[in-house]
């Protein structure tokens, strides 16, 4: 029982100290991506920009 309330009292105090940095950084805007996630975010961006040029297209007809 005790051991379970230590886990999550460690629990909740890494979540809130990973949280509290991720949004730190990305309120500074310092978030750097590898190569590998750069080239995933590009391809995402032109498949979302590809698929809605396509609904509109959809649309005008």
């Amino acid at each position: 029982m005790l051991t379970q309330k230590i886990k999550s009292v460690i629990s909740k105090s890494v979540n809130k100290s990973v949280e509290s940095e991720l949004r730190s950084r990305a309120h500074e805007g310092y978030i750097q991506l590898s190569k590998a996630q750069e080239a995933v975010a590009k391809h995402h961006a032109s498949q979302a920009k590809a698929a809605a040029a396509a609904s509109t297209a959809k649309s005008t007809e």
